[in-house]
């Protein structure tokens, strides 16, 4: 068998003559990235850095090296490689942003395509009473139910295969009923509050949602923006959707109606009694305002009143359009102001209780000071 040796190739052993020409007829492969050099005329090495390979690619001199850099062939100038498109119509960098040394086609990107960040809108929930309305007369009794409906947030757009929403799943629903009471919490999305006697004021119930955490929001760049949605409670400040709380007033109505007394003028003017009042026509409705009262008096007999709870202030002024008012106040006097100072039997209010529903409160009775023909009067204050 014949002995083969295969000797190494270094500078030491071996050296190409001067003006000599070494032809390499098979592949030779520069295993290290930096391993080949070109010296130029003042004898300095140029390393050929290999790395990054892509399509429209060249070889370019930059800062002492020969690199891959992306340029352009043919008459085609430098070659756009992004696959995308413009997502602005003009474009443009910040002023003071260093471009020295960045190739061509990034400032190009940074100007046609800069990263654009998603809308981010918090989760929250819309709480809803059933029967609702904003106002109900004290001491009626309703059977009340409560439902949430949870909405997890966005996400928008939701680049590069980002998430969508902003928040994970609803894990619990919780309700409180009425002013503050413990709150009921589980997993279903309403909840029987029973039967409840409305009070004076507000009355208010209560409802929110419990959630999970949602997933990282991306950029078009694909990166991470702000932070994931952590788990967490619906509030109301999330959205002007949102819902946590739902108010119903309890009011006590107002009165008004007619005397139909013949006879000399105010012989025969009536005192203001409980039964007056809860013989009147009731309105369900604040009295704290301005209150408008279609009398319809037409038979010239007609003495007019109304009632208020105590709690309201006196009312002031009558007008019957918006050009003419009367003053409300001084004593009871035939063909003096329309309506005095409220009255009762020479009180200033009187109790009154009523049946159904039952509630008990006093009350203001205004008596015109004389009969009158009057359509729709507005009652208030100057």
């Amino acid at each position: 068998m014949p002995f083969f040796a295969r000797p190494d190739l270094s500078n030491e052993q071996f050296k190409q003559l001067s003006g000599s020409t070494l032809t390499l007829s098979g592949t030779t492969r520069i295993a290290k990235i930096g391993g080949l050099e070109f010296i130029d005329e003042y004898g300095t090495p140029i390393p050929v850095i290999i790395t990054g390979a892509s399509d429209s690619k060249v070889l370019t001199y930059y800062d002492g090296n020969l690199i891959l850099m992306s340029g352009g062939t043919g008459s085609t100038g430098l070659l756009y490689p992004y696959v995308e498109s413009a997502t602005t119509t003009v474009g443009g960098l910040c002023a003071g942003q260093n471009l020295y040394g960045v190739q061509v086609v990034d400032i190009l990107h940074d100007i046609l395509v800069p990263t654009l960040n998603p809308i981010l809108c918090s989760p929250y929930s819309v709480f809803t009473l059933t029967p609702y309305t904003s106002t109900c007369e004290v001491g009626t009794s309703i059977n009340f139910t409560g439902s949430l409906t949870f909405n997890p947030g966005s996400i928008s757009p939701a680049y590069c295969g980002g998430p969508s929403i902003r928040s994970g799943l609803a894990t619990a629903y919780s309700f409180s009923y009425w002013n503050g009471a413990p709150p009921v919490t589980g997993i279903s999305s309403s909840c029987n509050f029973g039967t409840y006697s409305i009070g004076a004021g507000n009355n208010i119930a209560y409802g929110c949602v419990y959630y999970g955490a949602g997933l990282q929001p991306l950029n078009s760049a694909g990166l991470p923006y702000l932070s994931a949605c952590t788990a967490g409670v619906t509030c109301c400040t999330c959205s002007p959707l949102a819902c946590m709380s739902r108010t119903i007033v309890g009011l006590f109505p107002y009165f008004w109606g007619l005397c139909n007394c013949p006879g000399a003028p105010g012989a025969n003017r009536p005192s203001g009694t409980s039964a007056m009042v809860l013989s009147g026509t009731k309105v369900v409705a604040c009295s704290a305002a301005d209150i408008t009262i279609p009398f319809n008096a037409v038979s010239g007999n007609d003495y007019l009143w109304f009632a208020v709870p105590s709690c309201v202030a006196d009312k002031t002024c009558w007008c019957c359009n918006t050009s003419f008012f009367g003053a409300i106040g001084g004593g009871v006097c035939v063909g003096g102001n329309l309506f005095p100072s409220p009255i009762s039997g020479g009180t200033c209010n009187v109790s009154v209780t009523s049946i159904s529903p039952p509630w008990t409160c006093n009350y203001d009775i205004y008596i015109s000071n004389k009969q009158s023909i009057a359509a729709t009067l507005k009652m208030g204050y100057a």
